[in-house]
């Protein structure tokens, strides 16, 4: 995922959101998940090569930044943003990827 409009158009959109008052409490988690997990390690990369051990490795970084294994529910939170991104790419794109949260966590975390 290129640190491109797109990944910075989902953050912005979810901001805006927020300050109109329209946003979920758990958008400032994603926007936490973009800015300090998501972008830095998936910045590189291509929306269409994510894949099964792209998500692996992010599962070990995450733990190294954490310093320990995440909770459920901050896995969830990350999957929930990285699924944001995956949706907004995949409209404006010729893309097709149906990646579901709960594949991310077996994958992540077997």
């Amino acid at each position: 995922m290129k640190e491109t409009n797109r990944t910075i158009k989902v953050s912005e959109h979810i901001r805006l959101e927020l300050r109109s008052g329209s946003g979920h409490i758990v958008y400032k988690d994603y926007i936490t998940a973009l800015d300090k997990y998501l972008i830095p390690f998936f910045g590189s990369y291509d929306v269409a090569n994510i894949n099964a051990k792209a998500l692996v490795d992010f599962g070990k970084w995450r733990t190294e930044q954490l310093g320990r294994k995440a909770h459920h529910s901050t896995i969830n939170t990350h999957n929930t943003a990285l699924n944001r991104v995956l949706d907004e790419a995949e409209q404006h794109i010729d893309l097709h990827i149906y990646i579901h949260t709960a594949k991310f966590r077996k994958i992540i975390y077997k």
